[in-house]
């Protein structure tokens, strides 16, 4: 509780401006790194995506009082892309690793930084069978990851006891020139597409209200950000929607 409390006389002095910022420099700086294949593990393919998970204290720096670790219960119950296969401590705190592709790499990650915040990192590109457009992403397979990530983090976040407010980004790594398609049955990347010239996409935050009840696949807080992926290749908003509901897990046809 002591910790707590000098958290949050910490986070009186900053505007949330300041915080804002503050973040964003740090979600920059992570995206820089993972295109140049420099984070944590080395990746399977150069289309990242990342999640991020920032409860506010974690910006705040203060003394340790005690020993970091994760317990054993919950280094398998941390949740990864594709699956975790492996785990291990590391410089920013611990990680779990989704699957080795070719060379070693990963096909994803979760990050648990020892401040509290928490990265997770999915590699998404396909090439659609039968077309010839080349490399492109599953927006039904990010949409889901995104859900079930944001739902590990709750966990994690009430585990520690955060400190409010919590903010969520989301970013798009090696997309320049790539499309992307809803599901494999319903190929959306026709007429309104407009291939990124940029490589990264970096989202705005959005603070998080934890305490408002909410249900998968939580549109109040996810959809917003899913619309903006969308926007970054030319939509409005994302085609997954059955009976005027957005819903990413949908048998689409």
């Amino acid at each position: 509780m002591i910790e707590q409390q000098v958290a949050k006389e910490g986070l009186q002095s900053l505007k949330e401006t300041q915080l804002l910022e503050r973040i964003g420099r740090w979600r920059a700086h992570r995206s820089r790194l993972i295109e140049r294949n420099k984070g944590p593990v080395p990746l399977s393919s150069e289309v990242t995506t990342l999640l991020h998970v920032i409860p506010v204290d974690s910006l705040t720096r203060r003394p340790m009082t005690e020993s970091w670790s994760v317990s054993d219960q919950e280094k398998d119950q941390i949740y990864v892309p594709y699956g975790g296969t492996r785990n291990h401590y590391n410089q920013d705190g611990f990680i779990r690793i989704a699957g080795i592709g070719d060379k070693g790499a990963a096909f994803g990650y979760t990050q648990i930084f020892r401040s509290g915040a928490i990265e997770y990192a999915n590699n998404h590109c396909y090439a659609p069978v039968g077309l010839d457009s080349g490399e492109m992403l599953l927006g039904q397979a990010i949409e889901q990851e995104i859900v079930r990530c944001y739902e590990d983090s709750l966990v994690r976040i009430n585990k520690r006891h955060a400190v409010p407010p919590i903010y969520l980004g989301f970013s798009l790594i090696g997309i320049a020139g790539k499309g992307i398609f809803s599901t494999y049955r319903q190929m959306v990347f026709q007429n309104n597409m407009s291939l990124p010239t940029r490589n990264i996409f970096n989202s705005p935050e959005f603070q998080v209200k934890v305490e408002v009840e909410e249900y998968s696949p939580y549109s109040q807080t996810l959809l917003p950000l899913v619309n903006l992926i969308w926007q970054a290749f030319g939509y409005e908003r994302t085609p997954l929607w059955i009976e005027k509901e957005w819903y990413p897990f949908g048998n689409y046809r």
